[in-house]
């Protein structure tokens, strides 16, 4: 499977305490809207059509404030609080 389930993203909010909606793109719809599918390449880039890891934040005005495609966006979490918070 190359999705998060809704059950799982579920547990992934209760379990991280995020406040904001997190994402199951099935179709890879918004995952190509944005341009994060895997590449050749990348890293697990050989492993076929599924989104590559990594995030999008999007400003309340609809515009993207950051976007990154990264295998280990974990380690970026200050980024991306800092982005939420705004200047």
């Amino acid at each position: 499977m190359g999705y998060d389930t809704p059950d799982s993203l579920k547990q992934t909010q209760s379990v991280s305490g995020a406040s904001f909606p997190l994402l199951s793109d099935m179709d890879l719809k918004v995952t190509r809207l944005y341009d994060m599918q895997l590449r050749t390449g990348w890293p697990m880039g050989d492993m076929g059509n599924i989104p590559e890891m990594g995030y999008v934040v999007v400003g309340g005005d609809g515009r993207i404030k950051l976007q990154r495609v990264d295998e280990y966006f974990g380690n970026d979490a200050n980024d991306i609080l800092t982005a939420l918070k705004g200047p």
